[in-house]
């Protein structure tokens, strides 16, 4: 493929052009549930500016490749942190194909909102909808039910510095959650998801 090279070259050389999130390295990151997940440090401000040229040149095989590099949910979220809360909106936006554009979805994993990450299942897929539904903690089923926007639903990580304040984690509704399930499932399948939800909920 022509200008991979000069690709990774041009972002090193434009990394100016793009505001690091926080002026600090991406601090401890940790997945819940916690002890079952090591602590790591990770700095992904290269792979960051790299991404942000691949995305303005809408160069879509690259960028692939670039989030299978980083799939494991800990690189992933600390490539969100060092991108900015634009990531998720601007790879689906540059990756329109279908093949890679599921990729994309499958390498983005925990950082998609929760009602992202349902439509990147295949349509009557109900059983790993449903899974999908019951990994969504208690408490945030609850908020869906109240109103409130949920943050990027199952594996928000924990850090040991604040989020930078450009970061915004990915958010869903119940109303988004439920137009995707409306699209995703037939009247029974549908039914049968929100009381998934309202289980959780209660």
């Amino acid at each position: 493929m022509p200008g991979r090279c000069s690709l990774v070259q041009a972002a090193g050389q434009d990394a100016h052009r793009f505001a690091p999130v926080s002026a600090q390295p991406t601090g401890h990151v940790q997945l819940f549930p916690g002890p079952a997940v090591p602590v790591v440090r990770l700095d992904k401000q290269a792979d960051a500016a790299t991404l942000h040229v691949l995305v303005m040149l809408r160069h879509q095989q690259p960028i692939v490749e670039l989030l299978e590099r980083n799939a494991p949910p800990e690189h992933m979220y600390a490539l969100h942190r060092a991108y900015g809360s634009g990531l998720v909106k601007d790879v689906l936006g540059a990756v329109t194909e279908d093949a890679p554009r599921a990729r994309a979805r499958v390498y983005l994993g925990e950082q998609l909102a929760l009602h992202d990450k349902l439509a990147s299942r295949s349509e009557e897929d109900l059983e790993t909808i449903v899974r999908d539904l019951e990994r969504l903690p208690d408490a945030r089923a609850l908020a869906l039910f109240e109103g409130d926007a949920v943050s990027v639903p199952w594996s928000a990580p924990v850090t040991t510095d604040e989020p930078a304040p450009r970061w915004v984690p990915a958010s869903t509704s119940l109303a988004a959650v439920k137009a995707v399930l409306h699209d995703r499932l037939d009247a029974d399948d549908y039914h049968r998801a929100i009381r998934v939800l309202l289980a959780k909920a209660d």
